[in-house]
């Protein structure tokens, strides 16, 4: 009996410190559970479209990344639109879950998975489709983004829509939760969208200088009317992020060249078009600057298949961060997979923060590792810990849950490692999670 007994407390002993940092994990979640937080990034659309656009389930869940990664995984794009389509659940039913199998092991799966599991009580890949259908769509009605999000404590939101327009002046966005970040990559890529952006002005464009004023008409209108609180830049799926200096004569040279092939049906390429698209770029971060708008820059990791990653590669950036030092720029994804590149320069720059939104779901072990290396390097204030990055709230939802693990785990090992005591810690999540957000973008 004594033997069994000393055993038992060796085998305390040796576990003792597991044991400590899993009720700091417990203590930590529990915690940030609790909170009110700020969602820096989200693609969400109305519960009015939404209702449409997503009648089942199934078309829900191949909305986001899954299609990404199911393409990735061998599944034809045919066999996505056919998910996604308006056919009968019992057709797509066998293409549904194969097209699931594949991709099961995913993270950004098993996101969805988890919130379907709580919003509906039933698993993605529960064989009683037509009961989960049942369940999904009694609460796809008006209101069940908003409910979600305040079921996360989501104090504010903020939404990019995608659509350009002069003229739509809500997007259907629910502003007791939302703001807004003004999407300006056709002004940027100009070249493709100059009859697109005449179409939204209502007018021909027959200069740079005509060009640039009704951009900045729609920056403020957007400011003003669409409570936008940030400029949003995604063009590293197009072009690369190295932005030169260009002179505005050859600026307006090429943008003379593109009006005049466009009306006579002919086009630019990008690599004609670069000094122009160049100068844009720069003309949005002097605009952002005298708007008082911090700058949502996407970098690394792509959404879709085939593209070129060296585009995105955030260290392309630091031309414009020199030179604009009064522009707050966050780089989004932590630039995944060069987090440890986009961290250093927000440790060398006080105009450069960085932005977690997406990574959580990218690799959980990733997020947690960058997140205590991040707290290691640069100061707190300079990080945004969380947005879901989604078009549904399911999505949100789920990516909340993980997030908020990640989070626990990297503060939790921070304490055990003797960093920080248990309240600095809370401090610390606190500030990631709300603080730091709700400055950034004048909350």
């Amino acid at each position: 009996m004594n033997k069994y007994k000393e055993d038992m407390e060796r085998v305390v002993i040796r576990h003792a410190p597991y044991i400590i940092k899993m009720k700091i994990i417990d203590e930590m979640k529990e915690y940030i559970s609790q909170l009110k937080i700020i969602d820096v990034h989200e693609h969400l659309i109305a519960d009015e479209v939404r209702i449409h656009k997503f009648r089942d389930y199934m078309s829900l869940v191949f909305s986001n990344y899954t299609g990404t990664s199911a393409v990735s995984a061998g599944v034809p794009e045919k066999v996505i639109d056919i998910i996604q389509g308006e056919g009968e659940l019992e057709e797509k039913y066998p293409l549904f879950i194969s097209a699931c199998q594949k991709i099961q092991n995913t993270v950004s799966f098993q996101c969805l998975d988890i919130a379907f599991r709580k919003i509906y009580g039933m698993s993605i890949l529960d064989e009683n489709y037509i009961e989960l259908n049942s369940r999904y769509c009694e609460k796809n009605k008006k209101d069940f983004t908003y409910g979600i999000l305040k079921q996360m404590h989501v104090e504010k939101a903020i939404n990019d829509v995608f659509d350009f327009s002069m003229q739509n002046t809500n997007y259907g966005m629910d502003y007791r939760v939302f703001e807004s970040a003004v999407r300006c990559d056709k002004f940027i890529m100009i070249h493709e969208y100059l009859t697109d952006v005449e179409k939204e002005f209502q007018r021909e464009i027959d200069s740079l200088d005509e060009l640039c004023l009704l951009i900045d008409e729609y920056i403020h209108m957007h400011k003003t009317k669409l409570h936008a609180v940030a400029i949003k830049i995604a063009v590293a799926y197009y072009r690369t992020l190295h932005f030169e200096a260009v002179e505005k004569i050859e600026a307006e040279r090429i943008f003379q060249e593109l009006s005049y092939r466009i009306r006579n049906g002919q086009k630019m390429s990008m690599k004609e078009a670069k000094p122009l698209s160049d100068y844009m770029m720069h003309f949005l971060a002097a605009t952002a600057e005298k708007n008082s708008l911090p700058i949502q820059i996407h970098t690394g990791v792509q959404d879709r298949n085939i593209n070129n990653l060296r585009n995105s590669y955030p260290m392309l950036l630091n031309p414009l961060f020199e030179k604009y030092s009064g522009v707050t720029f966050n780089l989004f994804h932590t630039g995944f997979p060069y987090g440890l590149e986009t961290g250093v320069l927000a440790k060398m720059f006080p105009n450069v923060f960085v932005d977690f939104s997406w990574v959580h779901i990218l690799s959980p072990t990733y997020a947690v590792k960058l997140m205590q290396e991040y707290l290691e390097l640069i100061p707190a204030v300079k990080i945004s810990g969380f947005g879901g990055d989604f078009c549904n709230a399911e999505g949100a939802f789920g990516h909340w849950q993980i997030a908020g693990e990640n989070i626990a785990q990297a503060i939790a090992n921070m304490i055990e490692e003797g960093w920080y005591s248990l309240d600095y810690g809370k401090q610390l999540v606190n500030q990631i999670l709300y603080d730091n957000p709700k400055a950034i973008y004048h909350l």
